[in-house]
């Protein structure tokens, strides 16, 4: 059979869809689980959220702190080690996702919790207490961590709580709120609506009126 360009290109089609579900297989193969068995044991929705109302602002409300909340944890839950990234435009440098903190997190979860029954008279886990004695338990916590005056990235927050913080401040809800525009960060829009201006977050919250 002659390799015409044809045969020829039609062979480097195929060799190559080969080599890319080879090589994603085997890639399948070496990443581990997103998180440790057990990990997440202290990093659910209910375990987060008397943290999350003490370092996120009261000014959310309380469905939008539950949601932040369950964005994190959800988040954290689906963290890959050793995931590719987008590499900056015009590099050809390809970095990866590092070390999950999940399983330091989760302890410094249960050490609040530990620290909160130990404190209190009733033995109360931290949960069930006041939101002034929790925001004391958390910033005792805080008083031996190490951490600049710039809020961290969320991966490379040093404790839990500034995590959760720092998550909700890099959510497209916190940009959405700081400006009071519907601007959707990190999120496509359509074609249709790029020469448009944001419009006011109150309004697109009811449906376009004021």
């Amino acid at each position: 059979m002659n390799l015409t360009r044809r045969v020829f290109v039609r062979w480097s089609a195929l060799t190559s869809a080969a080599l890319a579900v080879a090589r994603r297989s085997v890639g399948a193969q070496a990443k581990p689980a997103a998180q440790q068995p057990g990990a997440l044991k202290w990093l659910d929705v209910p375990s987060l959220l008397p943290i999350a109302s003490v370092v996120l602002p009261a000014e959310l409300g309380a469905g939008r702190v539950e949601r932040a909340a369950i964005e994190f944890s959800r988040w954290i839950a689906n963290y890959r080690e050793g995931e590719e990234l987008l590499h900056p435009y015009g590099s050809e440098q390809i970095s990866t996702t590092g070390p999950s903190p999940a399983t330091k997190w989760a302890e410094q979860v249960r050490a609040l919790h530990e620290s909160a029954v130990a404190k209190d008279p009733q033995r109360k886990p931290f949960a069930n207490q006041t939101l002034r004695d929790r925001t004391a338990i958390v910033a005792d916590a805080l008083a031996s961590v190490q951490f600049a005056a710039r809020v961290p990235s969320p991966i490379a927050a040093p404790h839990v709580a500034l995590a959760l913080l720092a998550h909700f401040l890099d959510s497209p809800d916190a940009t959405n709120l700081a400006y009071n525009k519907e601007i959707n960060a990190k999120q496509c829009r359509p074609l249709a609506d790029s020469s448009k201006e944001p419009v006011t977050l109150r309004k697109a919250l009811n449906g376009g009126r004021a």
